[in-house]
Parts: C-alpha cells; sequence; structure tokens
C-alpha cells in the first residue's frame, strides 16, 4: 500500500494543516509548498532556526 506524508507546522490548524505534502515538495522545495498553501511566510520566518513541523506517514487510500 502506498504512503503519503503528513504536514502539521506550528499553529497548523489555523491554516487548515495538517495536510499531505506532495512529493515534489518532500525534499528542497517544501517551503514554497507552505507558502502556496497559505502558511504564513511571517510565521514561519518568525520562528528562525526553530521552526520545526510535526511529521508523520498514513496509507494513501487512493494509491492501493
Amino acid at each position: 500500500m502506498a504512503k503519503r506524508l503528513m504536514c502539521d507546522p506550528p499553529s497548523g490548524w489555523r491554516f487548515g494543516f495538517p495536510r499531505a505534502v506532495p512529493e515534489e515538495y518532500q525534499k528542497k522545495r517544501f517551503y514554497e509548498w507552505l507558502d502556496m498553501v497559505g502558511y504564513p511566510t511571517k510565521v514561519r520566518e518568525s520562528m528562525g532556526e526553530h521552526f520545526y513541523c510535526r511529521f508523520w506517514e498514513e496509507d494513501d487510500e487512493d494509491k492501493v
């Protein structure tokens, strides 16, 4: 069964998180994806080096 990577940034519930991270954004373009889906850049940047997200994998029912 296929898996999908889920992400929950700090206060993510305010911005529609947790969400599945598309594969093409899981490595180098993760911050770009956060910006695209509405997570405020100012919130992320205000945390500096201490910006941490919670990640986990879930079964992807669409890719059986």
